[in-house]
């Protein structure tokens, strides 16, 4: 699985022109005041970002129908998801964050419900555990777009079916 990324940079050629006038109107050099903007915008020109995605998934469940826990389920989602490659970040040629592999991780979801019938309606209710294990990990596309892991979070559900 490849998914590629192409760059809008072009589009912030407005922006910084208008950053220039705005430097100009306050009495700054307005290249000083651009320089690592226009810079960062001329070494990404043309450059596309391509990134491989492993992922891989798996639920399992197991449900109570008979004895003293019929109507009970109890299961887990698992999610793995392989680290990504990140380029340099690199500023007027130099690089001044290294190129690295973010981390593999496995998320792991926990859930039991109790499904019962009360006269003509049908109640269940869910408790769900998302992140069991309160993965903290980066899983942005690179150093300016970092996004973490959702922690641990309770979800409970009750739901009537007539």
């Amino acid at each position: 699985n490849q998914t590629e990324f192409t760059r809008f940079f072009p589009l912030l050629g407005a922006v910084l022109t208008q950053a220039r006038a705005v430097a100009s109107s306050q009495g700054l050099d307005p290249d000083s005041a651009t320089m690592l903007t226009r810079d960062f915008l001329e070494e990404q020109e043309g450059v596309i970002s391509l990134t491989k995605r492993a992922t891989a998934s798996l639920t399992t469940r197991y449900s109570f129908n008979e004895g003293r826990l019929k109507g009970f389920t109890a299961g887990v989602a698992a999610r793995y998801t392989r680290g990504r490659e990140r380029n340099a970040q690199v500023v007027s040629g130099v690089a001044i964050l290294p190129a690295i592999k973010s981390d593999d991780y496995i998320l792991t979801n926990p859930f039991v419900s109790y499904r019962r019938k009360f006269g003509r309606f049908h109640w269940t209710l869910q408790l769900n555990v998302n992140n069991v294990f309160d993965e903290k990990v980066d899983v942005g596309n690179g150093y300016t777009w970092t996004r973490y892991t959702e922690p641990r979070q309770y979800v409970t559900t009750a739901t009537v079916a007539f």
